[in-house]
């Protein structure tokens, strides 16, 4: 290769690397805005977030885990961008990030339906949220949970109970559903607490 080549192919090189440089540094830029105020740092020049909920699970860290965006790798970084940006490739995907994520947070499905009778158990608003059936007695107990994942990655958890009511015209009964109680910006550390704590029933021994 003369040396006119190898200046090009120098050249040509450090010239990939910049564009490289320049797209990781505006995805952590826009990684860093996407985290509430509470969750985030300057520190040494550099970025720092607090990982909570599916997030964490992206990366496989634990829950309230901190990384400084520049040390992750390009693959990390991609896979983070993609979660907070909201880039899913199907509704499968997000059902498997966020609803099935909640079902294991919760003990997953066996014990939930061992523990409390849980049944329907299913996804609502495109995998953004779990719901299901319970077994309570009481007519001001719920009997019925919605788990969703809001925009700062809390989760939001709405109790109702729904009770059969004879139909005014039909000679049958249907079901009747009444919001009881919403608790907003729940961390994953507290997902069931908060259900024992709502309903009076226990998800562990």
């Amino acid at each position: 290769m003369s040396e006119e080549n190898m200046k090009e192919s120098l050249s040509g090189l450090i010239s990939r690397l910049e564009e490289k440089a320049s797209d990781s540094d505006k995805m952590i830029k826009a990684v860093y805005r996407k985290f509430p105020k509470d969750s985030k740092m300057k520190t040494g020049g550099k970025l720092k977030v607090m990982l909570t909920g599916p997030v964490a699970d992206v990366l496989g860290k634990k829950q309230h885990d901190s990384v400084i965006l520049q040390d992750l790798s390009d693959g990390d970084l991609g896979k983070l961008y993609n979660r907070v940006m909201g880039i899913k490739e199907s509704d499968e995907e997000i059902l498997e990030a966020v609803a099935d994520t909640t079902l294991k947070q919760l003990g997953g499905r066996g014990r939930l339906t061992s523990m409390i009778g849980a049944k329907d158990i299913m996804s609502d608003d495109g995998g953004k949220s779990l719901v299901f059936k319970f077994s309570n007695r009481g007519a001001k107990k719920p009997n019925y949970v919605k788990i969703t994942l809001n925009a700062r990655d809390y989760y939001d958890i709405e109790f109702g109970r729904i009770t059969m009511k004879k139909d005014p015209v039909l000679p049958i009964k249907m079901p009747e559903y009444n919001k009881l109680k919403t608790v907003k910006d729940v961390d994953v550390e507290s997902l069931a607490n908060t259900f024992e704590k709502n309903t009076g029933l226990y998800l562990r021994l």
